[in-house]
C-alpha cells in the first residue's frame, strides 16, 4: 500500500496521463531509507520503490509507469546531489501563472528534482508597500502559499529568490523609494531606512513560504557605493560595503530564523577588482573579505565548456564558504530561441566538476531576459539534463532521450530543431559563442545594420555596414 501522504500526488501524476496509466490496476509499495539510492522494480501491476525522499519516489514511479507494458522492470540509481533544483525567472515581464508553476512542479517530480526557486525581484506582494511590484503581475501571498503547498506534495522545496541590494530598478523607480536608493537599481548601504525596507521583504517571505531557506540575491552591484552613498559619505571600497551590508541583512535573517544564501560574484569581484571568472587557478583567498560562515554562496556559471574552468572557480569558492551551491543554466535568454548546444556542453562540464568537488546542491536557472522572448517550455532539455545527472555518472545520449520523453511526453529531437535558429553560420552545429542571428536578422533595420559585423572591409569603404 502507498502511504497516505503520497496518495494525492500519485493521483495527480496518474491523472496527467489522461488514462494511459490506471490507478486501480496498480499496487505500489514504497520504502524510505537513508541510503542515497533509488531502487525501482516492477512485476506485473506491482511497483516497489525504495528511495531517500519523496521527490525521488516520483521519479521512480514515473520510470515504472513507462515500463508497464514490459511487465517486468528493474533499475537502481545513485543520488549524486542532496538538492537538485530549478530557478524560474518571474521578474522579466513573465510572472508565470499558478497553474503553469504547478505543471513545472510535475515535471520536476518526474525528474526526481527537489528544489524550485522563484526569482522575484519585486513580483511578490509586500503589505504596506503598494508600489512594490505595482503593474508587474506580482504574486499575492495566497498564490505563493498555494504553490508552496502544492510543491510540498511532491517533496519539492519552494525557495524564495529575491533581491536585497541590486537588480531593483523596478522597485526603486518610484518617488517613494528615493530615500533608500544609491543608484537607479542599487540600495544605499548603511541607511536605516534600507534595512527597515529589507526587513519588511524578509518578514513577508517568512510568512509566505514554509522553507527557512532564502536566496537574497546581491549580485552584479557594479556601481555599489558610487551614487548617493558616494555623495553623502565619500568613497568606500565595494568589498567593505558588501561585507557591512551582508552583516546587517544577516542579522535580520537571524532574527527571523531564516537561512540565507547570495550570488557569489560580489565577493570575488570586490576583492580582486577584476571580472568574476578572472581569477588564477592558484588564487589564495586568505586575505580576502569573506562572508559570514553561515551564509551560502551561489556560484553561477553558464559560460564555460571545460571542466577545469569550473574546478578553478570551485576551489576559490571552497576558500570562501563551506556552503557552496552551483547554478548553471538552460540557455533560453539569448534571443527568440534556445541554445541547446551551449547548454549541454557547459552543463556536462559543470556537473562533472560539481560531483568531483562534492557540491551538495545544484540549480538549473531559466533567465527570461528581454521580456521572456523565448517560451519557457524551451528550457526542458537543459532542465532534464540536470535531472539526468542527478542520478547518472556519465551522459549517454540514448538513455537521456528516453528519460526526457518519460518526463515531458515530448521528443528531444523535435526540441533540438529550435537550436537551428542560431546556428545558421556555425559549421559544426555547436553555437558555443552564443551567437543570435535569429535576433539581429529579424530585429534590426537592414539599411542601418547596427548589429552586423564583417571580417573584411571591401572597397569602397562606404559599402561596409557595421
Amino acid at each position: 500500500m502507498i502511504k497516505p501522504e503520497l496518495e494525492q500526488g500519485t493521483a495527480l501524476i496518474l491523472e496527467e496521463s489522461h488514462g494511459r496509466f490506471k490507478k486501480e490496476k496498480l499496487q505500489i509499495d514504497v520504502k524510505f531509507w537513508e541510503k542515497p539510492e533509488l531502487s525501482v522494480s516492477l512485476n506485473g501491476n506491482q511497483i516497489q520503490i525504495q528511495c531517500q525522499e519523496t521527490a525521488h519516489y516520483y521519479r521512480g514511479l514515473n520510470l515504472a509507469l513507462h515500463h508497464l507494458e514490459e511487465n517486468t522492470y528493474e533499475t537502481r540509481e545513485t543520488v549524486n546531489f542532496q538538492r537538485n533544483g530549478f530557478m524560474l525567472d518571474c521578474s522579466r515581464n513573465a510572472v508565470f501563472t499558478v497553474s503553469k508553476v504547478k505543471s513545472i512542479i510535475h515535471t520536476l517530480a518526474k525528474l526526481g528534482m527537489n528544489v524550485l526557486m522563484l526569482y522575484t525581484e519585486d513580483t511578490y506582494e509586500v503589505p504596506g508597500r503598494p508600489y512594490f511590484g505595482a503593474y508587474r503581475g506580482r504574486y499575492t501571498k495566497a498564490e505563493l502559499k498555494e504553490m508552496d503547498a502544492y510543491a510540498k506534495l511532491f517533496g519539492i522545496e519552494l525557495v524564495p529568490c529575491i533581491q536585497t541590494l541590486a537588480h531593483l530598478h523596478n522597485a526603486l523607480k518610484w518617488l517613494s523609494s528615493t530615500s533608500i536608493k544609491d543608484t537607479a537599481d542599487i540600495l544605499q548601504v548603511g541607511k536605516t531606512e534600507v534595512y527597515t525596507f529589507i526587513e519588511e521583504l524578509l518578514t513577508t517571505v517568512k510568512e509566505t513560504f514554509s522553507t527557512r531557506r532564502i536566496h537574497l540575491g546581491m549580485d552584479e552591484a557594479i556601481q555599489l557605493g558610487l551614487g548617493n552613498y558616494l555623495r553623502e559619505n565619500g568613497y568606500t571600497k565595494s568589498a567593505t560595503l558588501i561585507r557591512e551590508h551582508c552583516k546587517k541583512v544577516l542579522s535580520i535573517c537571524k532574527k527571523l530564523d531564516l537561512e540565507p544564501m547570495i550570488w557569489s560574484d560580489m565577493y570575488i569581484t570586490a576583492n580582486t577588482n577584476g571580472g568574476y571568472y578572472d581569477v588564477a587557478s592558484n588564487t589564495d583567498c586568505s586575505l580576502w573579505e569573506k562572508p559570514e560562515k553561515e551564509l551560502g554562496l551561489v556560484y553561477w556559471d553558464y559560460y564555460h565548456h571545460e571542466k577545469a574552468d569550473y574546478e578553478k572557480m570551485l576551489r576559490v569558492h571552497k576558500q570562501l564558504s563551506k556552503h557552496i551551491i552551483f547554478a548553471g543554466g538552460s540557455w533560453i535568454w539569448n534571443g527568440i530561441a534556445p541554445n541547446y548546444s551551449k547548454t549541454f556542453e557547459s552543463t556536462k562540464a559543470a556537473l562533472e566538476a560539481c560531483k568531483k568537488y562534492d557540491i551538495k546542491e545544484v540549480l538549473c536557472t531559466a533567465w527570461m531576459d528581454n521580456g521572456a522572448e523565448t517560451p519557457v517550455d524551451a528550457v526542458l532539455p537543459g532542465l532534464a539534463l540536470y535531472g539526468y545527472f542527478g542520478f547518472h555518472e556519465t551522459y549517454e545520449e540514448e538513455a537521456f532521450k528516453q528519460e526526457f520523453a518519460y518526463a515531458t511526453d515530448a521528443s528531444l529531437e523535435e526540441f533540438w530543431l529550435l537550436d537551428r535558429f542560431d546556428t545558421l553560420f556555425v559549421t559544426n552545429g555547436q553555437n558555443l559563442a552564443a551567437e543570435n542571428p535569429s535576433k539581429y536578422l529579424l530585429y534590426q533595420d537592414p539599411m542601418v545594420g547596427i548589429f552586423e559585423t564583417m571580417q573584411f572591409h571591401p572597397e569602397p569603404a562606404w559599402f561596409c555596414f557595421g
